[in-house]
């Protein structure tokens, strides 16, 4: 029998993934590498725009996307935008051995004043063992562990497949 607690923490886990920073995450140490058709960039404002078939790689992880936005500040990465029809993603989850995915309209990363990952219009999260989360907008703050996700006109959905040995 499951506790839906436990359940709930490994949404949590699985909706880390494609954006984690631990220590145990060898793609945080690789160089992140861009692509696109094109690329237009104001030092002075801080803001890069890379336009047309746009595939972000860094180990592992794999962002896919129409348009990407990058807003610096003080030389660092505060926010990077991807929008596509949509923009999609690929994790592998290098602790549970496993790939998690991902898309939606708009997936927006934001590292200050608190990262966050936010997925917007159409939002689904998946892993190849069968969680799902499907709603309007999909928001995780990977610090805190704190979930949120809104429907918009329609509801959000949550599929947890039974575990091995799990009774009803």
């Amino acid at each position: 029998m499951f506790r839906r607690p436990d359940r709930l923490l490994l949404l949590f886990l699985l909706l880390s993934v494609p954006f984690a920073h631990g220590a145990d995450d060898p793609d945080r140490t690789q160089p992140i590498e861009i692509r696109a058709d094109s690329l237009k960039a104001s030092q002075k404002e801080g803001v890069a725009h890379y336009l047309g078939h746009v595939i972000i790689t860094q180990g592992r992880l794999t962002i896919t996307g129409d348009t990407l936005t990058v807003t610096i500040v003080d030389g660092k990465i505060r926010k990077a935008v991807v929008i596509g029809q949509p923009a999609r993603f690929k994790k592998f989850d290098y602790e549970k051995k496993r790939w998690i995915h991902g898309h939606a309209h708009t997936i927006t990363y934001t590292l200050k004043p608190e990262r966050q990952l936010r997925l917007e219009k159409a939002a689904h999260i998946e892993s190849e063992t069968g969680e799902q989360l499907n709603g309007a907008v999909i928001r995780y703050w990977p610090d805190s562990q704190r979930l949120e996700a809104d429907g918009g006109k329609g509801r959000v959905k949550l599929v947890l497949p039974p575990q091995a040995g799990e009774t009803p």
